[in-house]
């Protein structure tokens, strides 16, 4: 079509009188979609016309509105109650209507015919014997068996008006949808270049499509909320996966930078921006989708902080692709064009074509955001990824980021895009708190103190209950958290009790219905999921709706019902035609109670078919979490069940799964002997050299579950002489060193023995520090991420690790704590031979915690058996940084360091090449890193780190792993000690104050001998809390 020329199409509306504002809502609905951008750039206007419309003459009346509908190029039927006045050649002017439509769509398939029924009420028995009343009920019949019809239901004019608006745009967009193009040909010169230029048409498109959260439709009793993400969102954050190896490593196995963990997270939207490739993995409701749908909403606008102005977002959902028919016998690249050209035509429905796609390829302008790896069943998931990864090799400089849970990321995902790899992390405590008040700013926009006072109290309640951390830092369940707090004021400690509760608020204006519409809502889910699809159609529907409700002799009005239910539970939304889950994990939810609500003999029958599937990895601690609530006692028996059957090969997905079941009950009803043979199996998946992926996960459910066996011992380290890296030969006295890294449960024991209030414990400057600073806990002691029970405590300054030996002196009076001198340290890691690493001479991701492992934060102490060293001390390399208290060039021991507060105010606006000019400008050298194998012990020397909140939360900072005077350095683990006798040299092994996940540069893999360069051991990401 040429430029300017506008396409007008006729819309005839067909009704009996009774109809009058649905009439007008249709003339108000073309209107609207004149004015709008997506619907001007088509080049198109519609012209509404009826019977109101017909210019009388001589003749039938009827036949004057004839001639107007059989200009109309759509025509839209209404019907309610009445059918109308006959007209002499039929029952009434409507179905003649009607009728001239139908003849000519049968022969020329035009006009476009679109049919609606009005929900009809019956207030008496008369009105059933109504005439006009039976012909619309016949009509209706006929029309739902014609399957080629397309129909509507609706109970009210506020429904109809959307349905009418979304319909009259998905029909433009047919009726001006190109011919597909042969993308499978190589283009001929006669063929017309397309300009890298983001359709306007599209832009708009997109940005409707990605203005609301996931969740879009949320109850606040009767009111229906819709969420701007612009408003809401939250950055996700992963450690960074191309940390390099330090310059001057002599190794190229095993010396890639430490364990991301120790690094600062920094923004996923950054990680994708500066590579070319990222796959990015969740786990349920961590906010994937959301991400992605910024992601492309940022770009299309050109407002991304991080990518460059003028590329082409393409956000593509694999859900999507399951409708894709195409051949597969062409090239994978072939293939991809292919896909991309029906995803235009069929989902984007032409508002960007292929042609435009290409353009920005070709100039490697273009981003491929592709969404919901796990939600497409695993062959069509590798074809689809294996045609875009050939795709993206013929033209340089295109982006593709990829999305999915952990269990769709493996295989040839794995391959073919595993070599920038993202993992989500929780949400911070910062984060959930600035969530929590920009939720109820948006929620009270027009009352902004009830929302400040309302977001305040949750925060509080937040605060003091660690029992809902598990649920607070995944996004879905705090948006979840948020509607309940507000209308209930409650705050439940399980995931089965939060939905449960969450599903039973929205069903709640259903009334008496509420039941059968809860059962009907799990019978969807369970159908659905049963049949391993994310939506279904209407009538599939419709099919599982009458197994729940009987309406007599009102059978037909089934798709009113349906119509009515489906808005209003706020859980469905449709696309495409298809109804399906505004997120996956509700429908798990309805699908577990689906599943127990169906046990006949043995709740554990109803899901052991299950167990081994990874696609009930969810509903299956759901099933027995809810199931706890009612028998807590049935819930454990399930689980004790699971783990008495053998381990599922490759990874013990069965025990892992029960384990996660376990914690999915509330504490107080998990039985001992469950937890007891829970912990076994779990010490059993640590000792049998399964994957660091699933050690990892063990030792963390071990310390969730209460272990705490063995976690203070010490281990003797020999005296004698030592050869040790820049301090030669030295004489050393035995002594012993702590066997692990603090855990949070120890350092608990600390806190709970007023080891903050109690100023013995204080050196003289911490006392300073501790005044000014005003805590009563570790920095990050409520991060859910680094808090569990086994795991090394992280978040504490050189103050706060010199107090805990001082509480353990008087704890243990007989012998005397400290955190080591660079010299014990270097002498329990290399040992009197001068080992390469603690263990030997190799590294490997079986070994230790570091970058290639993959774990992404801090692991559990102890579950790395193979990198403990000969005399049997663990994590010195790997996992966490370690204190020491030696001095960086002046190699001198200090009892206490002055505090000095002028040197945060450096760290206020992250001005950290002003603080490295100051030290060496005045020669205030206050850092010492002990190199050791896999890892940098990173030491004060000078001046402790101050913990206070300008510098621990300055933004951009890169000091988030070491120590420096007035710094917080809030990353170190207290790790290790060292203890002597009072009366003879025993010694902790140091106190691990550093974590091996947020210090910028934790595991630097530098072996025994060798000193990382000094910019190497400050180099790290920006800060984030």
């Amino acid at each position: 079509m040429e430029k300017g020329c506008v396409r007008q199409f006729k819309v005839f509306i067909a009704s009996p009188s009774d109809l009058g504002q649905e009439r007008e809502a249709v003339r108000a609905a073309c209107d609207a979609l004149n004015k709008r951008v997506l619907v001007k750039e088509k080049q198109v206007m519609l012209a509404a016309v009826g019977w109101e419309d017909a210019v009388p003459s001589a003749g039938r009346p009827q036949e004057t509105i004839n001639r107007l509908q059989k200009e109309c190029d759509l025509f839209v039927c209404l019907l309610h109650k009445k059918y109308g006045t006959p007209t002499g050649a039929s029952g009434s002017g409507t179905e003649e209507e009607f009728l001239n439509a139908y003849g000519t769509w049968k022969s020329l398939k035009c006009p476009k015919i679109l049919f609606y029924f009005k929900e009809v009420r019956i207030s008496s028995a008369k009105e059933l014997q109504d005439p006009g009343l039976i012909k619309v009920m016949d009509l209706k019949e006929k029309i739902k068996a014609d399957e080629l019809l397309l129909y509507g239901e609706f109970d009210s004019l506020d429904r109809f008006k959307t349905l009418i608006r979304e319909d009259l745009e998905k029909v433009i967009a047919d009726l001006t949808r190109p011919e597909a193009p042969n993308v499978g040909a190589t283009p001929g010169p006669e063929r017309e270049s397309v300009a890298a230029v983001v359709p306007e048409i599209y832009r708009c498109w997109l940005n409707e499509k990605t203005q609301c959260m996931d969740i879009d439709c949320l109850s606040k009793g009767t009111e229906v909320i819709r969420v701007n993400l612009p408003e809401i969102f939250q950055p996700l954050f992963s450690q960074d996966p191309d940390e390099k190896a330090p310059p001057g490593n002599s190794k190229n196995k095993g010396t890639a930078r430490s364990d991301p963990s120790q690094n600062s997270p920094v923004e996923i939207e950054v990680l994708a921006a500066r590579g070319e490739t990222l796959l990015v993995s969740g786990q349920a409701g961590s906010g994937k989708t959301t991400l992605a749908r910024h992601m492309a909403r940022s770009i299309v606008n050109d407002e991304s902080p991080y990518f460059p102005k003028g590329l082409l977002p393409v956000l593509l959902y694999f859900k999507d692709f399951k409708a894709f028919d195409g051949a597969r016998g062409l090239p994978n690249g072939d293939r991809a064009r292919q896909l991309l050209d029906w995803y235009c035509r069929s989902i984007f429905s032409s508002f960007l074509t292929f042609e435009t796609i290409e353009a920005f390829c070709q100039k490697g302008r273009a981003v491929f955001i592709l969404d919901g790896l796990d939600e497409a069943e695993k062959g069509l998931r590798e074809f689809i990824v294996s045609c875009f990864a050939d795709f993206r090799l013929a033209y340089k400089g295109v982006r593709m980021v990829l999305l999915g849970r952990p269990h769709g990321v493996g295989g040839v995902v794995a391959e073919r895009f595993g070599q920038r790899r993202a993992w989500v992390e929780d949400l911070t405590q910062v984060q959930v708190e600035a969530f929590i008040s920009n939720w109820f700013a948006h929620i009270y926009d027009d009352s902004r103190y009830i929302g400040l006072e309302t977001a305040d109290r949750m925060k509080g309640e937040i605060r003091a209950r660690e029992g809902i951390d598990a649920l607070k830092t995944n996004p879905l369940m705090l948006t979840a958290m948020c509607i309940l707090y507000n209308d209930l004021k409650v705050l439940p400690d399980q995931r089965a009790d939060l939905y449960d509760r969450f599903v039973d608020r929205l069903f709640s204006k259903f009334g008496e219905e509420k039941v059968r519409v809860n059962r009907f809502m799990m019978d969807l889910a369970h159908s659905m999921f049963k049949e391993e699809d994310r939506s279904i159609d209407h009538h599939e529907a419709l099919a599982l709706m009458k197994n729940h409700f009987s309406l007599g002799k009102l059978d037909a009005s089934y798709g009113a019902l349906f119509d009515r239910i489906e808005p209003a539970t706020g859980l469905l939304h449709r696309e495409n035609g298809r109804y399906k889950f505004i997120h996956l994990t509700f429908q798990e939810f309805l699908t577990a109670t689906y599943l127990l609500d169906h046990v006949e003999d043995s709740y554990f029958d109803a899901i052991e078919p299950h167990v081994e599937d990874e696609r009930f990895n969810e509903v299956i601690p759901l099933f027995i979490g809810f199931l706890s609530m009612k028998s807590s006692g049935a819930a454990n028996k399930i689980i004790e069940k699971i783990f008495k059957q053998a381990p599922q090969p490759g990874g013990a997905g069965n025990h892992l799964v029960a384990a996660q079941s376990l914690m999915d009950i509330h504490r107080d009803n998990r039985k001992p002997a469950t937890c007891s043979l829970a912990i076994d199996r779990m010490q059993t998946l640590v000792r049998s050299g399964e994957a660091p992926g699933v050690r990892f996960r063990a030792g963390k459910f071990m310390g969730h579950l209460g272990y705490d066996e063995g976690y203070q011992a010490f281990v003797p380290i020999d005296g004698g002489v030592y050869s040790l890296e820049g301090l030669g030969k030295t004489e050393m006295p035995a002594f012993e060193i702590s066997k692990f890294p603090v855990t949070n449960a120890w350092f608990n024991q600390f806190m709970a023995g007023g080891g903050y209030e109690n100023r013995k414990f204080w050196s003289k400057q911490g006392s300073i520090w501790l005044e000014t600073a005003k805590v009563k806990e570790p920095r990050l002691w409520r991060e859910r991420k680094y808090n569990c029970p086994n795991g090394p405590v992280v978040g504490v300054n050189w103050y706060e690790a010199s107090a805990f030996c001082a509480w353990l002196d008087v704890k243990e009076p007989g012998f005397s704590h400290s955190l080591p001198t660079e010299a014990q340290w270097q002498a329990a890691a290399a040992g009197k031979e001068k080992r390469e690493y603690p263990w030997g001479k190799e590294i490997e991701p079986q070994i230790c915690n570091y970058n290639e492992t993959g774990l992404g934060g801090p692991s559990p102490v102890g579950v790395f058996l193979d990198g403990k060293t000969p005399e049997g001390v663990h994590d010195l390399g790997g996992n966490v940084w370690e204190w020491t208290r030696t001095g960086y060039h002046q190699k001198e021991i200090f009892a206490d360091f002055p505090y000095d507060p002028e040197i945060e105010k450096l760290f206020e606006n992250s001005d950290i090449e002003k603080y490295f000019k100051l030290l060496k400008d005045e020669k205030k050298d206050s850092l010492s890193c002990a190199a050791g194998p896999s890892s940098i012990s990173v030491v004060v020397v000078g001046a402790p780190p101050a913990a206070t909140a300008a510098s621990a939360r300055a933004p951009g900072s890169a000091i988030s792993g070491f120590v420096a005077p007035g710094l917080n350095f809030e990353f170190l683990p207290l790790y290790p000690l060292m203890r002597k006798r009072n009366c003879d040299e025993r010694s902790h092994k140091g106190c691990p104050w550093a974590d091996n996940s947020l210090g910028p540069a934790a595991l630097d893999h530098t072996p025994v001998g060798e000193i990382s360069p000094l910019p190497e051991v400050f180099a790290g990401g920006p800060d984030r809390v």
